[in-house]
């Protein structure tokens, strides 16, 4: 399983938004969107499920962009706006939503896999 993104490239809502992988962000950022040139950085100094989630995280930013979201908007409008927006997204780009959605485990031996805990227990 890959730790980067399988692809370079990653269409917001029509827009295509370059995917680069980089080390020129500090340590405290672990990634940034671009609007001006679309482009989303990541920090590769982080692990592969934080490199996943941070790629999520900047697709956000660009979204909230592109759908002009604001902070005064109620949550319901929000969520219902940004989940329209992100299903978009998935739709348009099939081998990262793969990629963003498959855990990267291959480093624990078979067997040694907890089991989720039990909400109650």
């Amino acid at each position: 399983m890959e730790k980067l993104p399988p692809v370079r490239h990653v269409i917001i809502l029509g827009q295509l938004y370059r995917i680069e992988v980089t080390n020129d962000l500090s340590d405290e950022e672990l990634g940034r969107c671009e609007t001006t040139d679309q482009r989303l950085m990541i920090n590769q100094r982080q692990g592969a499920c934080s490199i996943r989630d941070t790629v999520l995280h900047e697709i956000s930013h660009a979204l909230t962009y592109l759908m002009n979201l604001h902070d005064d908007a109620t949550e319901e409008d929000f969520v219902s706006r940004f989940s329209t927006g992100i299903r978009s997204v998935f739709i348009e780009n099939k081998v990262l939503r793969e990629w963003i959605f498959t855990a990267p485990y291959e480093e624990i031996k078979k067997g040694e896999v907890l089991p989720s805990p039990v909400i109650g227990d």
